[in-house]
């Protein structure tokens, strides 16, 4: 359907919308959603201050120079708005632990988005000065807009293209550009301009590069660098979604569903609402979990599994994470995007944390006592989940499935304590316990914070 439909009238009625509606008239359940994946975004960030290669990333930036206009989550400095807005979505991917995945009722697809939305609309308002109220709203609102892009396309890995940064910059400017105070036409281009920049493969993934996390943040700079050319008198493409090389055309797989872009416009927000428990790709947390039950119902010392078989979807063996562990130039990437690394340490430790990353060649080592003898195979047609199976020196072979997450949106996986303890697993080790509660309790009144400098993170 690309190409063949004009999608000004339906672009304008979403951008009238999201530049006119206030705080106050916006669902409440939708804001505490949003004040949710801001949260999940700033611990995760703080999180992500530890991560290799982060700390010459915001070297760079310094060095740059520059308006201080926004912080950099978790520390002293700050930064141009579209730089921090940069840094901090690096460091909120970079243990890809943060809330993804849309729901569309009781739909769910796989997507990154609030990695980028959130932290560009945090710069932004840092920027500003806007309320966090407003803030709110912008993620509200640009998040809504990213979720629909995604809906009526679907994602499609087989295009090349990283969704992370696909479908998460468009969002991310038009919330900036209701921070910015742009008007109509002004976020109209410069959602055309921020599609003219969209870039990113899914190679980084399959070869353990640092480019995965880079293109979080390089779709948070660019969105924000768009805002500001618009608002400078920049002008971008005449039908950025629909035109014959436009954002569907050249990105997706077509517009297959093109109502979804204006369904229950003002009364439905659409989100990512699945918050991770396990730091590593959501592909692998169905066999996470399938080895913690494991690890929890059988008494075993995990030195004596001879073997490890992971079963997963035939469709899911041509993944990228349907890969041998082998620690390359950046092991990181090669443990996150791994079948057999998160279901090894699972069944080691009990538990999936960023830490397992941070253990430097002895923390391979861990993993690697059971990927060395691991592999991965399909499940029989018409299952789904992932189903572990570990093979022991005393001739016991146990197993444990899992075809529903108990992070699962659509069956109320959200869980407040479960939320905090996530947030203060991360900030702690960065911040301290105190400052970490304190940035706790910041993020939960930030409904109430008259200027968005006024808080804490």
């Amino acid at each position: 359907m690309t190409g063949s439909v004009d999608l000004r009238p339906t672009l304008t009625a979403l951008v009238d919308h999201a530049l006119s509606v206030r705080p106050e008239d916006l669902p409440r359940e939708a804001i505490e959603a949003a004040r949710a994946r801001l949260t999940d975004v700033v611990g995760c960030a703080l999180g992500g201050i530890r991560a290799d290669g982060n700390a010459g990333l915001l070297d760079l930036m310094l060095a740059q120079g520059g308006a201080g206009q926004s912080r950099v989550i978790g520390t002293p400095h700050r930064l141009p708005a579209i730089n921090a807005a940069m840094v901090n979505a690096v460091f909120a991917r970079s243990f890809d632990y943060e809330v993804m995945t849309v729901r569309y009722y009781d739909e769910l697809i796989p997507s990154h988005h609030a990695g980028t939305t959130i932290p560009t609309a945090l710069a932004a308002a840092d920027h500003v000065g806007a309320s966090g109220a407003e803030l709110l709203a912008a993620i509200v609102l640009g998040d809504d807009l990213a979720a629909r892009l995604l809906i009526a396309s679907g994602l499609d890995f087989g295009q090349g293209w990283d969704g992370s940064s696909v479908y998460s910059a468009p969002g991310a400017a038009l919330a900036a550009a209701r921070l910015y105070g742009l008007d109509r036409d002004q976020t109209i281009h410069a959602i055309g301009l921020t599609v003219a920049q969209i870039s990113h493969t899914i190679q980084d993934l399959y070869d353990g590069a640092m480019g995965f996390k880079l293109s979080q943040g390089t779709a948070a700079r660019n969105a924000l660098t768009a805002v500001e050319l618009a608002r400078a008198g920049w002008v971008g493409m005449t039908d950025p979604l629909a035109a014959r090389f436009g954002f569907f055309a050249t990105y997706t797989a077509g517009c297959s569903r093109p109502e979804v872009l204006s369904e229950a416009l003002g009364t439905d927000y659409f989100a990512e609402a699945h918050f991770k428990r396990y730091s590593s790709c959501m592909a692998t947390h169905n066999g996470i979990e399938a080895a913690l039950a494991l690890h929890e119902a059988h008494d075993f010392d995990p030195a004596t599994i001879e073997r490890l078989t992971v079963r997963v979807p035939a469709a899911r063996m041509g993944n990228f994470c349907n890969k041998p562990f082998t620690p390359r130039a950046f092991p990181h990437c090669d443990a996150i995007f791994s079948y057999t690394f998160p279901v090894s340490v699972a069944l080691q430790t009990g538990s999936v944390q960023p830490d397992a990353y941070l253990r430097g060649a002895e923390g391979w080592a861990l993993g690697q006592r059971l990927t060395d003898r691991a592999s991965v195979a399909p499940l029989p047609d018409g299952r789904m989940g992932a189903e572990v199976e570990i093979a022991l020196t005393d001739g016991r072979v146990l197993s444990a499935a899992n075809d529903r997450l108990s992070a699962d949106p659509r069956f109320g996986g959200y869980d407040p304590a479960i939320a905090a303890a996530k947030f203060r697993a991360q900030a702690a080790p960065v911040q301290g316990p105190d400052r970490a509660d304190q940035m706790m309790a910041s993020l939960r009144s930030v409904a109430a914070a008259n200027s968005v400098a006024d808080l804490t993170f």
